[in-house]
């Protein structure tokens, strides 16, 4: 039984409503939103709070070269890696996921053909590297040139910045954007995180305009 029988009931209208003696909240506690229907994507969220960003295109696929040598020095990479996967941007690939059987350098040309981005971490290292210099390196120029389907190509300076002007590769590979502010190298920051932390904004930057329809 009502306590109060000649008062009428108060409508609920809806969280749009302009009345303001009508309810605006019905069913949830205070400071949520109801939601109008059930295609609504702010429902059950806080009045003040959005929905995260849907990540409806495609990751893209990062193919990441490296030199071996170098692998205990890339290792913070391995974070910021993951940090881009689990948000919607990249799916990176590397020839630690070869498995056994596998024919290695097919594998990773094919994976470097299929690559949206390739970021080539380019060190003393890999200048010493026969594989990164005769097939690697100049696969990804290639790619990075090709018109039809060109990559993103993002070089990192590991451990220095110099570019030879009598190997044709290094020449080609300074015309690309550097990852890093000056093309500083990633070890030569203090603190180290601040390199690798533009890294990551790099291949997120590359990522957004590849979504945009813009490789470079």
């Amino acid at each position: 039984m009502a306590y109060f029988p000649d008062v009428p009931k108060i409508p609920y209208e809806g969280t749009k409503s302009k009345n303001q003696l009508a309810f605006k909240h019905y069913g949830r506690m205070a400071g949520t939103e109801r939601s109008d229907g059930p295609e609504s994507p702010t429902r059950g969220l806080p009045v003040d709070q959005t929905p995260p960003p849907r990540h409806d295109t495609a990751r893209m696929r990062l193919f990441v070269s490296y030199a071996h040598a170098d692998a205990k020095q890339i290792a913070p990479l391995s974070t910021h890696l993951t940090i881009l996967g689990e948000r919607g941007y990249i799916q990176a690939w590397q020839d630690t996921q070869l498995t056994a059987g596998e024919e290695w350098e097919d594998r990773i040309l094919e994976e470097l053909d299929r690559a949206d981005i390739i970021l080539l971490l380019y060190s003393t290292h890999s200048r010493a590297s026969k594989f990164i210099q005769k097939i690697e390196a100049p696969k990804a120029v290639q790619r990075a040139r090709d018109k039809q389907h060109p990559c993103s190509l993002i070089v990192v300076p590991l451990d220095r910045k110099d570019w030879d002007e009598n190997v044709a590769l290094e020449q080609d590979l300074k015309k690309f954007q550097a990852a890093t502010w000056n093309a500083d190298p990633v070890l030569d920051f203090a603190p180290q995180r601040r390199g690798w932390q533009q890294v990551e904004r790099s291949i997120r930057d590359a990522v957004e305009l590849r979504r945009r329809g813009t490789t470079h």
